[in-house]
């Protein structure tokens, strides 16, 4: 059986922590590779993943050797300590996703996830951020529907259709017809995150989509469930790197 690959490119002391991405599919192996080696000739990986530490440039480099060389594979930047400029010229360069230090586990794993999903089901082609097709939803990267409960598919269901109303623990508890305790244990167990991590998440990949449709920024942050437009801001700039703004006219050409 052949093996999914995910180059990582990164200095020595990172690499036990790459290893540690709880990866739900079996069938990828995780490959360190110091910032010295030279990986993008080699093999046929799913995906590059760069941590360039603080130096941003090198970074950006390896990011546009990769695409100039190996366009069809994407690419994830990780930097310690990245500008919203580099972020710009990361997406402008053609990164699928770009983390800044402290790296939230969760969001990379669920990145990494979506290419995954991405490759296996060639519903979506692997092209830079900025040409995406402005009309595609964003999906996340679920367990196969029988390894969910019916009553979080419900919630699931739920949460994509109501992302712009006030949705509590309570509520979605009632959605799945069980006590609030029992649902945040059954949630964290099956989806290895908390109901409100995951919503918050849902709610700014659809912010990102309706982004790349141009659409203006106060009637995203409605469309995504928040009533202050500045509480969208930094909650966007804190999974994204940037503001919404700038993350939009990242994209243009």
């Amino acid at each position: 059986m052949n093996i999914d690959s995910i180059f990582i490119i990164a200095e020595q002391e990172n690499h036990n922590f790459y290893r540690a991405i709880p990866l739900r599919e079996q069938r990828v192996e995780l490959h360190p590779l110091d910032c010295s080696a030279h990986p993008i000739h080699r093999g046929d990986p799913v995906l590059f993943l760069i941590d360039c530490g603080f130096d941003e440039r090198r970074g950006l480099a390896l990011l546009h050797e990769c695409k100039t060389n190996r366009p069809d594979i994407p690419v994830i930047l990780i930097t310690d300590a990245g500008s919203e400029d580099t972020a710009v010229r990361a997406f402008r360069l053609g990164a699928r996703d770009y983390f800044r230090k402290p790296v939230d586990l969760f969001a990379l794993k669920w990145a990494i996830e979506n290419v995954l999903m991405i490759k296996r089901t060639s519903s979506e082609k692997r092209v830079p951020l900025g040409t995406a097709n402005p009309d595609a939803t964003p999906r996340c990267s679920l367990p196969a529907a029988s390894e969910i409960p019916q009553n979080l598919l419900r919630v699931i269901t739920y949460v994509e259709k109501h992302l712009a109303e006030q949705l509590t623990i309570d509520h979605l508890a009632g959605e799945a017809g069980v006590s609030r305790f029992h649902f945040c244990r059954i949630f964290k167990k099956t989806l290895k995150t908390s109901p409100m991590s995951f919503l918050a998440l849902m709610r700014i990949e659809r912010a990102k989509a309706l982004l790349r449709n141009n659409t203006p920024v106060s009637t995203v942050a409605l469309k995504v469930g928040y009533n202050d437009l500045s509480n969208f801001s930094r909650q966007f700039r804190k999974f994204t790197g940037m503001t919404p703004t700038i993350y939009r006219d990242s994209l243009k050409q």
